[in-house]
């Protein structure tokens, strides 16, 4: 069991709430697990932080977008980093995007309209030169996902901020695509 504390201006320390884990605040959006592994998000202000909104429970990793309108999550994660990806907008309930995701290939869009991943780097081509290789997948945090690439070679890089995300293909040439292509739909 762990303790939060907020930090007053005048030094003093206030004992805000238990938790199991504090993941992190960001754009003022805090993500906390509580002591039964439920996972949580809530809006504090200053040392008075109001109920947390239940996303789901027993997860391995997250990332929130910029602006905290969205977090990306794993779950039933192994010891080869793939795992389940869900995603929920602030708010509500994480909705499953895709099985078999590696976690480390994930870049969320900082306005929360879309986000990047890698998925099934262990198949028939998995790994070139120390790098996973993967499909390249976009998805949306409705639910909708979208085929980019066959042959990213890991680690992608991301600017969703120029709304771009850069990638390497098998051999080895950069390429540019746009950060929200329509492309082939496969849910």
């Amino acid at each position: 069991m762990r303790t939060l504390y907020y930090l007053m201006a005048d030094g003093v320390c206030q004992e805000v709430m238990q938790l199991g884990t504090f993941l992190g605040i960001q754009n003022g959006v805090m993500y906390y697990t509580n002591r039964e592994g439920g996972f949580y998000s809530a809006r504090p202000k200053g040392a008075d932080i109001p109920r947390g909104s239940y996303i789901d429970r027993d997860i391995h990793f997250m990332q929130p977008s910029a602006d905290g309108s969205i977090v990306c999550y794993f779950k039933n994660a192994d010891e080869y980093y793939l795992g389940d990806l869900y995603c929920a907008k602030e708010g509500e309930e994480g909705k499953f995007v895709e099985s078999e995701v590696y976690m480390p290939e994930l870049a969320v869009d900082i306005y929360g309209r879309s986000f990047v991943y890698m998925e099934d780097p262990y198949g028939e081509q998995s790994y070139i030169a120390g790098r996973a290789v993967g499909a390249l997948r976009l998805g949306r945090p409705g639910g909708e996902t979208y085929f980019l690439n066959n042959d990213c070679l890991g680690p992608f890089t991301s600017n969703f901020t120029l709304n771009r995300a850069f990638y390497r293909r098998m051999r080895r040439k950069a390429y540019g695509m746009p950060g929200i292509p329509v492309l082939r739909k496969t849910a």
